[in-house]
């Protein structure tokens, strides 16, 4: 069983979802640095979740992974392949991580809204939500 988390409004909370940190390095950025500012979980593909508390994003794709925000959706551990890194609570993204997802936003492919659509299998293993 998974247990998923809805991103951006819902929840507050905007997750960095880094699927291959290797790509994420040529940014300049350290993960392991971000990883210590804030709320972060492993991920099945070996990359992390960075949760961050909303910036009013909208959500977007790059070679390095996601910015995830309202209309998606995340697995939290301890689901397949997930664990806590830390117990810290999700912080502001740095100035400078929410200036790259701004800039990379400019020529970012755009999510559809409705996040069933671009989620895996791996991410929603059953919906999330029933309408009756």
């Amino acid at each position: 069983e998974n247990i998923g988390m809805a991103c951006g409004e819902p929840s507050r909370t905007d997750v960095f979802d880094v699927d291959d940190p290797e790509a994420f390095a040529v940014t300049g950025f350290d993960l392991d640095a971000l990883t210590a500012l804030t709320l972060a979980a492993t991920t099945p593909s070996g990359g992390r979740h960075l949760f961050f508390e909303s910036a009013g994003l909208r959500s977007r794709s790059y070679s390095f992974g996601e910015w995830r925000s309202t209309g998606l959706a995340v697995v939290l551990p301890p689901g397949r392949g997930r664990l806590w890194l830390n117990d810290l609570t999700p912080q502001p993204g740095p100035p400078v991580l929410i200036e790259l997802v701004k800039q990379l936003i400019k020529s970012a492919v755009v999510f559809s809204s409705f996040p069933l659509l671009v989620a895996t299998g791996d991410e929603l293993a059953q919906a999330l939500l029933r309408r009756r």
